[in-house]
């Protein structure tokens, strides 16, 4: 890769310490009957900076941030339900020790009350922000299709430009069809085929937010639901931008789309 170009990388941090927890994790059969599951901290230690320095050296470059999930969740008070699915499930050992560690590191950074999706989210369209370097996120998670901007996938490794507009639309599509995994369901029975048809009809990707919240509105309104369901399972899908948060207060802008 040419050295012209200059990059920041904005790494998801949540990511990198699971998958090097879960990986690093052993099981040992003592008997019939007793199983002990261990984790060695070097070797999580290790494939951690080892996924961070790949993405370096593809990138060349030494700037980087790297973005961690805060304990308090705003998304929580537009749905209570939000992620509550996830609460008994097992994280990987020693998860968050390496979390710990690097959250306090130089480049570590968490932002309270937000998740490691929308602080990288904010970073990326903030101008402001190491404005003299292209900006590129480097997350597995196809979430970050709605933000625009940069985007490597570390496990596809393509790098793609996502524009303004193309973010916009995937953001519609994720208002429709929900994520199970976050415990928001979207429209009900609307799965990815239903949701791109509401939307192009609409005029697909190119028009403005304003007609794609429209016709997002009226497939809830025909299902027997309301404008305020929608906009909360809107409000779900949306990884915060720079517009959705203020610096001052460091308060979430709950986003309320323009209406055509």
């Amino acid at each position: 890769m040419s050295t012209e170009v200059k990059n920041h990388l904005l790494i998801d941090g949540d990511i990198i310490c699971y998958k090097a927890c879960s990986i690093n994790e052993t099981e040992v059969r003592w008997d019939e009957h007793n199983w002990v599951l261990s984790a060695n901290y070097t070797a999580v230690k290790d494939y951690a900076k080892n996924n961070i320095k790949q993405l370096l050296d593809k990138f060349e470059t030494t700037s980087y941030t790297i973005g961690f999930t805060g304990k308090e969740n705003f998304r929580k008070k537009v749905l209570a339900s939000y992620k509550e699915n996830r609460k008994e499930t097992r994280k990987p050992m020693l998860l968050y020790k390496i979390r710990d560690e690097m959250i306090g590191g130089k480049h570590g950074k968490l932002i309270e009350g937000i998740e490691a999706d929308d602080m990288l989210g904010i970073l990326s369209t903030d101008s402001s922000y190491h404005g003299d370097k292209r900006k590129i996120i480097c997350s597995i998670d196809k979430d970050f299709k709605t933000i625009p901007g940069w985007l490597y996938n570390p496990d596809q490794g393509n790098l793609e430009e996502i524009p303004e507009a193309d973010a916009n639309y995937e953001l519609f599509i994720q208002a429709l069809t929900g994520d199970r995994t976050d415990n928001y369901l979207g429209l009900p029975g609307c799965g990815p085929v239903k949701a791109q048809k509401i939307l192009d009809d609409a005029g697909g990707p190119g028009v403005p937010a304003s007609r794609l919240w429209e016709a997002t509105k009226e497939a809830y309104e025909k299902a027997g639901l309301t404008e305020k369901d929608a906009l909360t399972q809107l409000r779900c899908a949306r990884i915060l931008r720079s517009e959705d948060w203020d610096k001052k207060k460091k308060e979430v802008i709950l986003y309320t789309p323009e209406s055509t």
